[in-house]
């Protein structure tokens, strides 16, 4: 990227309540290599907000604006509907501290 690019990125947060609620209950969280060119192909990485800016500036950007946001589709679209239904109160309870995504807004240096 030229020098005062900016760059957007929005990716899963890797302290999100849903993950962790599923390490407690013994599951994986990375979605399996079958979901690979899918609709919702699975994840390599996670990334929390600080982790992701750092690495970012190793990479000659200047973070400009950094935060945590939630994408909560309805319970009723999960297969397991009570555990959507915790996972979505519990997330709205902390909405900062478990958020489903990051982002981050940087500049090219």
């Amino acid at each position: 990227m030229r020098r005062g690019a900016k760059l957007y990125i929005t990716t899963n947060n890797l302290h999100y309540i849903g993950y962790i609620l599923k390490l407690i209950a013994r599951k994986e969280i990375f979605d399996p290599i079958t979901t690979e060119d899918s609709v919702y192909p699975g994840h390599c990485s996670y990334y929390s907000l600080r982790g992701l800016g750092r690495l970012l500036e190793d990479l000659g950007f200047v973070v400009q604006s950094a935060d945590q946001v939630n994408f909560l589709p309805h319970s009723r679209y999960y297969r397991r509907r009570l555990s959507a239904v915790t996972k979505n109160a519990v997330t709205k309870a902390f909405p900062r501290a478990y958020a489903t995504h990051v982002e981050i807004l940087c500049e090219k240096r």
